[in-house]
Order: structure tokens, then sequence, then C-alpha cells
């Protein structure tokens, strides 16, 4: 960490990942419908994106 503002974004993406994290506890989507299935990998690859964006900043 170099200073203030990534600590900052460190803790604000860490707060996103748990919501998000709660979120998908609470209502994952249905994957009954193709387009429900579609919206079930988007899903995970915006959780995936956020994982990965935090862990990024947070190994820095």
């Amino acid at each position: 960490m170099q200073g203030g503002t990534d600590q900052a974004a460190c803790d604000t993406l860490g707060k996103m990942r748990l919501r998000l994290n709660r979120q998908q506890r609470l209502s994952p989507p249905q994957a009954h419908t193709p387009a429900a299935r579609k919206d079930a990998w988007l899903w995970r690859l915006a959780c995936l994106a956020v994982n990965l964006i935090g862990f990024e900043l947070y190994a820095r």
C-alpha cells in the first residue's frame, strides 16, 4: 500500500465484495430459462471481476 487512496479503494472494494456475496446468497438467479442462465453467468463473471480487482489492489 502506498497511500490513503489505495487503502480507501481496498476498503470500498471489500465492502462491495461483501455486499455482492450477501446478495448472491440471498437471491441467486434461477437457472430455468436460457436468459436466466446467461444472467447467472454474467453474475458469476461480475463477482469474479470484483474479486480479482480487489485481490490485485490488496496484493500491491
